[in-house]
């Protein structure tokens, strides 16, 4: 009995701490007014020829809170705050305009293995990145308007 109830413990705990950015995209995608997007590793290696800069992403979500009711905003504020950083970098801090942009980064080993960049007010949302991305090839996800582009 002991044992059943230590495994209950253990899996409630471990629940509350997976409540990071590993959820995050579950929980807001499918709010109403929200766009959420969400690229796996298959997808991303079909778009590898047309964007050498995919090729170390295993995954992309993006989720657009613009259109959303200011609770929903709130709510996504509240949980932003909850997340814990301190594995992360905070390459950009940025206020203009009623928006707010943060940009973190998890390096490994001068490899970037995510990057989340959160905007809060009036351009609400966030973009997830995870995989093995070169900190040269930032510069070619930026500007992914040029995809399919001959180099």
């Amino acid at each position: 009995m002991r044992k059943v109830i230590l495994c209950i413990a253990l899996l409630i705990a471990v629940s509350g701490y997976a409540a990071g950015i590993d959820t995050l995209y579950k929980d807001f995608a499918d709010q109403p007014g929200a766009e959420g997007y969400k690229v796996g590793k298959f997808l991303l290696a079909m778009a590898t020829p047309l964007n050498k800069a995919l090729k170390g992403l295993d995954l992309v979500e993006m989720v657009d809170l613009e259109n959303c009711s200011s609770a929903i905003k709130q709510q996504f504020e509240a949980r932003i705050q909850q997340i814990d950083t301190t594995k992360y970098t905070k390459a950009v801090n940025e206020n203009s305009d009623g928006s707010k942009t943060a940009v973190y980064m998890a390096v490994e080993k001068e490899t970037i293995r995510e990057i989340l960049i959160v905007m809060q007010g009036k351009e609400c949302g966030f973009i997830y990145m995870k995989g093995k991305i070169k900190p040269g090839d930032l510069q070619d996800l930026q500007n992914m308007d040029k995809i399919g582009t001959p180099e």
